[in-house]
């Protein structure tokens, strides 16, 4: 009976595993604190790893979103340049602008004027002292045509800032024509070319768009100093009426608005007048 009482033995067996797992938990605490006195911590090191790991994983988010903040910025940059460069590039004028003949032959000589522009100077000079040269005293005369040079191409300025082309409010003309008609056609082809040559530097505006106004000024300059009408008042008037049929006509045929080529010449007659009737006489009498 004793023997096979299994109860007990069950409970003894259970016992034991009891206290064998409990010492192995004893023993396995004391190396731990043994371990821990003398400087390793195990905690703390898989703790200062994760930490490791998370800053790393930080280190690596922030490393990637500046990464993208720099490419973002430098796209921004390069966007920015782009338009700068876009907003700066000089349009050029539509293919009906051009003069319907040798369009070849002009775009040389337009390569070769700006890339020779110390030779025109020179060239300028030169044709410059040839005309004024026969009129004394010369310096006098070479001082009014540069001082009519240079207030002329200014007058058109304000196209620049106000890019109204219709309305015809400038100077050119008429200082051109008093130059032809005191000394001479030269002297008013001088001034009415270079007059327009720098005011469309100044106003950044295309040369060949203007070569109407290029040609018509040429005619009005040489006639001033040919025809014989005595009034500056009645002579400006008439030239001012032909230059402005000469680049209608043109401007009409190459394409432009019929409406803007009416509103420039009511615009510009009218002012012309008023500056023939009231300015030149007093200009005539302030130069002689």
């Amino acid at each position: 009976m004793n023997t096979n009482f299994k109860p007990n033995n069950y409970l003894d067996s259970v016992g034991q595993n009891e206290k064998t797992s409990f010492q192995s938990f004893t023993f396995s605490w004391l190396i731990f604190n043994m371990l821990k006195i003398c400087g390793i911590d195990f905690s703390k090191t898989s703790v200062n790893t994760a930490d490791k790991n998370t800053k790393s994983s930080d280190a690596v988010c922030a490393s990637k979103e500046t990464t993208d903040f720099e490419v973002s910025k430098t796209e921004t940059t390069i966007e920015a340049v782009k338009f700068v460069k876009k907003r700066k590039t000089k349009k050029h004028p539509k293919d009906y602008y051009y003069p319907p003949f040798g369009k070849d032959k002009i775009a040389v000589i337009d390569n070769f004027i700006r890339s020779n522009k110390i030779l025109m100077y020179i060239l300028t000079a030169i044709f410059f002292r040839i005309m004024v040269l026969p009129h004394t005293p010369f310096i006098k005369t070479a001082t009014i045509m540069i001082a009519f040079i240079v207030i002329g191409s200014m007058s058109r300025i304000w196209l620049k800032y106000i890019p109204l082309h219709s309305f015809g409010f400038e100077l050119i003309l008429l200082f051109t024509i008093v130059s032809g008609k005191l000394f001479g056609p030269g002297a008013g082809l001088i001034v009415g070319v270079i007059s327009m040559v720098l005011s469309a530097a100044i106003t950044d505006e295309e040369p060949m768009k203007l070569w109407p106004a290029f040609v018509a000024i040429a005619i009005v300059g040489n006639l001033s100093g040919v025809l014989t009408i005595a009034s500056i008042s009645v002579l400006g008037v008439t030239l001012t009426v032909l230059y402005d049929v000469i680049i209608s006509v043109i401007y009409y045929f190459l394409g432009s608005s019929g409406a803007k080529i009416i509103l420039f010449d009511i615009t510009h007659i009218t002012w012309n007048y008023y500056m023939f009737y009231n300015i030149a006489p007093w200009l005539v009498l302030l130069v002689v």
